[in-house]
């Protein structure tokens, strides 16, 4: 009899356990797979803030008879922004990175904040170690372990916040943002998606699918982009971009939020795959999440932060020449535009997810479109050469 009731009891316990888990899972979308993909980035191009997080492994082996025969890296990325007042972006960044090449090995941290007045960065950590890899001790000194700001001039800020994609309204988007917004919302640039199962993502039950890289598409989204910029592409950077392109695939994986609608997580694998000597081979796996869209995002201003002595440090650089600008140095427009460049090489991101830029090289000069048009600042550039390399950074 206790038997009986021991294994009654077991039986109640597990069907009212069955139904209670199965009541915390959401269904499979109605829609199918290759639209909701479509839908969530065009959901993503709507957002003007959020948090994210971006993590990056890299495992590659040289090009044969070069040097570094092998190189490995791990970029950690996470921060927020808000872009819903171009006149008063906010920008929050932490950066984590180490990597060796053969017998050298670096770590590096450090952090930057932003408003409309002022860029804020901190180096806490530079390291660098094997072979002819050396910071030196008095660079650190001087430099390490301090908050640092720049002014950024009211041109400068506008000259910045005019070259982002943004989301939004169309009311603060340039025609040229809007084109690229429209052009963005038409394109799939996904293939062979299938759905898998809901899965949490930051607290947001979210529809997880495989899917592959369609590069017919992310080609002729960069060509026509190109075009609405005003530089359109040459017959030579048009097969530089198709030969970098047919030396890497990327397999993934893309989220999609069913509260919020957005494509907020894409994960996957960079696989180099060219099997010329010349070119390197190997596999970078990038993950991007991202979460809290729309919500207010603040900067706090670091205290005790110094003005950073830009010409002093060039100065260092240039074996001494050049005097010390001091506390008067700010951040003029084309210093901006490197500094987002450096912000765009160290995001990581697969199509779609993030803004994307694209970058070929040819007879014409270089060209630049950009892919997503969202509010993030944290980008993927690729860059298509004649040697055929391609890198999501």
């Amino acid at each position: 009899m206790k038997s009986k009731i021991f294994l009654t009891g077991g039986v109640i316990a597990l069907t009212t356990a069955t139904f209670v888990f199965a009541g915390c899972q959401q269904a499979a979308p109605q829609v199918p797979p290759d639209q909701a993909v479509k839908m969530g980035m065009q959901k993503l191009t709507t957002v003007t803030s959020h948090q994210f997080e971006v993590a990056v492994n890299g495992d590659l082996t040289g090009p044969q008879g070069q040097t570094p025969k092998a190189v490995k890296f791990t970029i950690s990325l996470n921060g927020s922004a808000d872009m819903k007042d171009l006149t008063d972006p906010k920008i929050n960044l932490k950066l984590d990175g180490s990597g060796n090449a053969d017998d050298q090995s670096g770590d590096l941290s450090s952090e930057l904040r932003m408003n409309k007045d002022n860029l804020y960065f901190t180096l806490s950590k530079l390291d660098a170690t094997g072979g002819q890899a050396v910071i030196p001790q008095q660079f650190k000194d001087m430099y390490v372990g301090k908050w640092w700001s720049l002014p950024i001039p009211p041109d400068t800020l506008k000259q910045f916040t005019d070259s982002l994609p943004t989301g939004g309204s169309q009311q603060t988007l340039t025609p040229e943002q809007q084109q690229l917004k429209d052009l963005f919302n038409n394109t799939q640039f996904f293939k062979n998606i299938k759905f898998v199962a809901m899965e949490d993502v930051k607290g947001e039950q979210s529809a997880h699918y495989t899917a592959d890289l369609d590069k017919d598409a992310f080609m002729a989204f960069a060509q026509k982009a190109a075009t609405i910029q005003g530089k359109p592409m040459a017959d030579t950077d048009i097969k530089s971009m198709q030969d970098g392109m047919a030396k890497f695939d990327f397999t993934g994986n893309v989220w999609v939020g069913s509260t919020s609608g957005v494509m907020n997580q894409v994960s996957g694998d960079i696989k180099l795959t060219s099997t010329a000597a010349t070119d390197p081979t190997g596999t970078i796996s990038v993950r991007v999440t991202l979460w809290g869209f729309n919500q207010p995002v603040t900067v706090d201003v670091p205290a005790g932060a110094q003005a950073f002595p830009v010409d002093q440090l060039m100065g260092a650089m240039m074996g001494g020449a050049g005097a010390s600008a001091g506390a008067g140095t700010s951040l003029d427009q084309s210093a901006m535009m490197d500094t987002s460049g450096m912000m765009t090489q160290q995001g990581v991101d697969t199509t779609g997810m993030m803004p994307v830029t694209t970058t070929s090289s040819g007879d014409n000069g270089t060209t630049t479109s950009t892919i997503s048009p969202t509010s993030s600042p944290v980008t993927t550039t690729t860059t298509t050469t004649t040697s055929g390399s391609a890198t999501g950074n």
